[in-house]
């Protein structure tokens, strides 16, 4: 009865009552089912403080690129793309949402970059982070132009040389900014 459930359940009472009668609303998956993700994310800490904005926007290349893989791979765009980072002990974070989703690397980069430098303000950093966040199902419309269509087109080349021979395959070029030659 309610009045026996109340002192050891309060507000719960009347959802835990309804649970165990089996009325629950709530989506129930299968054994191995899990929900749909809601972001996809990729950090990384530094070995020491790294205030460099060349190394730091590599960086954001690498990260912000294996983000918009997985995005591909599990066929999800995202609506918003945000950056955390760490200065000394503290932790930030930042996010922006983008006009039309999307799972293209330099779109991602970019938007990241912006928020990271906005936010950073010279400080050197131990931690940095990029995020897909609001992630919806694809449903690419078709391509009106050629320049879109062959870049997509490369994008599914270079996903396939890393599913073949691994994440370091291929990498962005922006991952090699400010690198000296060997």
């Amino acid at each position: 009865s309610p009045h026996t459930l109340q002192p050891g359940f309060g507000k719960g009472t009347r959802i835990l009552r309804d649970q165990a009668r089996g009325m629950d609303d709530r989506h129930l998956f299968a054994a191995g089912e899990e929900p749909p993700p809601r972001s996809a994310g990729h950090e990384t800490t530094f070995a020491c403080d790294v205030k460099d904005a060349v190394s730091l926007r590599s960086t954001i290349w690498l990260l912000a690129d294996r983000v918009a893989r997985r995005l591909r791979h599990h066929g999800f765009l995202a609506q918003t793309v945000g950056v955390r980072f760490k200065v000394g002990r503290k932790r930030f974070s930042r996010q922006h949402a983008l006009v039309s989703p999307t799972d293209d690397s330099r779109r991602i980069t970019l938007t990241a970059w912006r928020l990271l430098e906005g936010a950073r303000r010279g400080r050197a950093l131990r931690l940095v982070g990029v995020a897909a966040m609001r992630l919806v199902q694809v449903e690419r419309e078709p391509m009106l132009f050629p320049e879109d269509q062959k870049r997509l087109a490369i994008t599914h080349i270079g996903d396939r040389l890393r599913d073949r021979f691994g994440e370091d395959a291929i990498l962005p070029a922006g991952v090699f900014l400010g690198k000296e030659s060997e």
